[in-house]
């Protein structure tokens, strides 16, 4: 396994729950668009042990779900509904076999701007450890 399988499977187990995925950040999006997930900010190390091929990668990514444009709704109705893609984006991830180990997601509701424009995102840090 390595960076393009961890990206891979990320983006395939994204693809299933969102209507649009692209391979990195998007140049720009609208709101037909949403809601739309990528994986992006690669980073990682290699561990070297004393058993099996002597080695404990860590991948690790960030995932980006922007689900509706800032300027759409009140803040509370968006608060609401990253609430809601918080709990699926958890589950989705949570049964996600993309590496060895199971993933370490941490999530929380930001604001994310595409091509100047800010949209309601949900930011999830996932790592996941490969032998």
């Amino acid at each position: 396994m390595g960076y393009v399988s961890f990206f891979t499977g990320l983006e395939d187990v994204l693809g299933a729950m969102v209507n649009v995925r692209r391979g990195g950040p998007p140049a720009s999006l609208n709101s037909a668009d949403l809601p739309v997930a990528w994986v992006e900010l690669p980073s990682g190390d290699i561990a070297h042990v004393a058993f099996g091929d002597g080695r404990w990668a860590t991948y690790n990514a960030t995932v980006f779900l922007a689900y509706q444009a800032a300027a759409q709704d009140t803040v509370s109705a968006a608060f609401q509904a990253g609430v809601g893609w918080l709990d699926t984006l958890a589950r989705v991830l949570s049964n996600a076999d993309v590496c060895a180990s199971r993933l370490t997601v941490n999530m929380k509701l930001v604001m994310v701007t595409v091509a100047g424009t800010d949209f309601w995102a949900v930011r999830a840090d996932v790592s996941g450890k490969d032998e």
